[in-house]
């Protein structure tokens, strides 16, 4: 019985943190939401990068919309939040192969305390649907939130290919 009793209370002491953490989490996207106007981005990225699977250049031409909601706070940091949805489409130069690529909400939650200026840069992998023959291929996109002293904003996103042999 003791045992039971000490394994419960463990778990509620591990569980804790992670539901207050969660709360917290869940509570700021609502104030965001609510008190921060957002800033919406939309931006056309085109380019080539090297399929680093097959050496094959790859031309692509990727929609990037991101909203953020960007927060002064009282003691002057800044804090937010981004969305980012990436929608596209590219063609291998030498094998025509064409691909897709569709995600849906990267959602990203960032403090600055030292309120402007400041940079929040995050990479995700993301996938470039083959519609033919070729592989799916692997991209780790990083998107870069920046403001200057005057907090500014400014969004910018790159792409590169990942071979995992």
């Amino acid at each position: 019985m003791n045992t039971w009793r000490r394994r419960d209370l463990l778990k509620g002491v591990r569980l804790l943190p992670a539901l207050t953490v969660g709360a917290l989490i869940a509570g700021n996207k609502r104030l965001f939401a609510a008190t921060c106007p957002p800033t919406e981005i939309r931006q056309t990225q085109t380019g080539s990068l090297m399929d680093n699977c097959t050496n094959e250049m790859v031309d692509y031409n990727i929609e990037v919309h991101s909203v953020i909601h960007l927060c002064g706070n009282p003691d002057g940091s800044l804090s937010g939040n981004v969305h980012i949805s990436t929608h596209g489409a590219a063609v291998g130069q030498t094998t025509g192969n064409r691909y897709i690529m569709n995600e849906h909400t990267i959602d990203k939650t960032f403090i600055a305390s030292t309120g402007c200026p400041f940079t929040d840069s995050q990479t995700y992998q993301q996938v470039l649907v083959s519609k033919g023959p070729a592989p799916n291929l692997k991209v780790n996109t990083t998107f870069t939130t920046t403001t200057d002293a005057s907090c500014n904003l400014q969004f910018s996103s790159t792409f590169a290919s990942v071979c995992k042999g």
